[in-house]
């Protein structure tokens, strides 16, 4: 990815995630990209480490984002949402 990229995809385990459902991750600004990123790099060091408190604590906070932008979210990429 170079530096005056827009878009960046949201990771391996978000590709996953997209897959399982039929379709390719979306494009996301790079602002939210490495929010996402951090995020799911929190969750699996979190299991890496055996913390359950922090293995709930981490996908409740990545969830909380999410669900707080799902209305932006959903406009922007309603073909993700049938």
């Amino acid at each position: 990815m170079t530096s005056t990229s827009r878009t960046a995809w949201c990771g391996p385990a978000c590709q996953v995630v997209w897959q399982g459902r039929g379709y390719p991750p979306p494009p996301m600004p790079i602002k939210y990209a490495v929010a996402v990123l951090r995020d799911h790099d929190a969750i699996v060091n979190a299991i890496a480490c055996a913390d359950p408190a922090r293995a709930e604590a981490a996908p409740r906070a990545h969830l909380s984002g999410t669900l707080a932008n799902i209305d932006n979210i959903r406009a922007r990429f309603s073909d993700y949402f049938p």
